[in-house]
Formats: C-alpha cells, sequence, structure tokens
C-alpha cells in the first residue's frame, strides 16, 4: 500500500491486490480498528489481470464494428 494523501478526514491510498480482494471491507475493518469508522468514497480500478485503464475506450466512441463477441 502506498499513501497518497492525508487529511484530518480522508485517506487516500494506491493498493495492489489479488483478485477477490474487497477493498470497501478494508476500509471497514481499518475504521474499526481505529474506532472511527471508515468507508469509500471513490474507487478507480486501474487495472484488471492484463486490461489497463489508459487502454480502456471512452463508452460514446464504442461502436458495434469495435465490439468483438465472445461467446
Amino acid at each position: 500500500a502506498k499513501i497518497l494523501k492525508i487529511s484530518p478526514d480522508k485517506l487516500w491510498l494506491r493498493l495492489v491486490v489479488s483478485s477477490g480482494t474487497y477493498i470497501r471491507s478494508l476500509a471497514y475493518d481499518l475504521g474499526k480498528k481505529l474506532r472511527i469508522g471508515a468507508y469509500i468514497i471513490e474507487l478507480k480500478r486501474t487495472k484488471i489481470g492484463s486490461l489497463k485503464l489508459e487502454s480502456a475506450l471512452v463508452p460514446s466512441k464504442i461502436k458495434l464494428n469495435n465490439v468483438v463477441k465472445s461467446y
């Protein structure tokens, strides 16, 4: 985990986790341990497997002929 920023009421983290990790549960457990409560305001997945956010298409730019059917 990398702490990106801390303010009196917020904490920004960058986490690299394995499949199946529940980030919302991690926030809950952290708040419980600190006895202050905690919840997620924003969650951004930047990578899932070999798929990266910077390679993603903007939804409005997706056309039917760009979609690969995988069934």
